[in-house]
């Protein structure tokens, strides 16, 4: 049956494979903006409306299920990149929890408070917040536990 052909391709091959292309891409990061914005530009945004072809078969739904339930080394840790090395996070870090930065909606771009928090050891990630909201959208368990979105207003 067609019907069942489709999502059974999508979860056993499509996903799997897009997960290996996301753990392969991490090589070819070297800290640098663009290696980093171009790595996270790999992962679907589930925040937006989805209208593609993979919508209809929940492969993005499916691509962050796997990410978080296989805990894979996904997010870029900020702190290592400000000694020039590249480290990657896994999506559960135990008690302590990431935080993912959102200052340029709030127009702090100027007062960013980045280099502060980095000096005090918290543990940043580059992904973006899109990444974090996709990542919240598929498990609410993960937003409460796992990592913070921090605003301007949380920060004062």
């Amino acid at each position: 049956n067609l019907g069942e052909w489709n999502p059974t391709v999508a979860e056993h091959i499509l996903v799997p494979s897009y997960i290996d292309l996301i753990l392969k891409a991490r090589d070819h990061v070297d800290g640098s903006k663009e290696t980093i914005k171009w790595f996270y530009n790999l992962f679907p945004n589930l925040t937006s409306d989805e209208t593609s072809e993979a919508s209809s078969l929940k492969i993005n739904h499916l691509l962050y299920e796997h990410l978080i339930n296989e805990n894979y080394p996904i997010l870029l840790d900020k702190r290592c990149i400000a000694n020039g090395e590249v480290n990657w996070l896994q999506i559960n870090s135990g008690d302590i929890g990431y935080f993912c930065l959102d200052f340029h909606r709030f127009g702090y771009v100027e007062s960013d408070p980045t280099d502060i928090l980095l000096s005090l050891g918290m543990p940043i990630t580059c992904a973006p917040k899109y990444v974090f909201k996709s990542l919240c959208k598929i498990s609410r368990d993960y937003s409460s536990s796992m990592v913070g979105l921090v605003t301007p207003d949380k920060v004062v």
